[in-house]
């Protein structure tokens, strides 16, 4: 059996464009698998150069969580923890 060649890696620089959508896009806090299908860069990609130009990129599923406390609540309960309601209650 023939072995199949492998697929040749071609890097692109970032342009001052995509450094500034990438910018926007976290900004407007966009998941990141939907940065990935605009850019067509690499999940692995878009967060190093987000770490070098020190910005954060929101995780698709951690971006949900952060807003509301009762999320919290939510999450004890679906692993089963009972969770007292005094102590999240202002």
């Amino acid at each position: 059996m023939a072995k199949k060649a492998k697929k040749k890696i071609v890097r692109r620089e970032y342009t001052k464009a995509d450094v500034k959508e990438l910018r926007a896009h976290s900004k407007a806090r966009t998941p990141i698998a939907k940065i990935v299908k605009l850019t067509k860069r690499t999940e692995g990609s878009l967060r190093q150069k987000a770490l070098r130009l020190g910005i954060s990129i929101a995780d698709s599923s951690r971006a949900s969580d952060r807003t509301h406390l009762g999320t919290v609540v939510g999450r004890y309960a679906t692993y089963g923890f009972r969770v007292p309601q005094q102590e999240f209650q202002q």
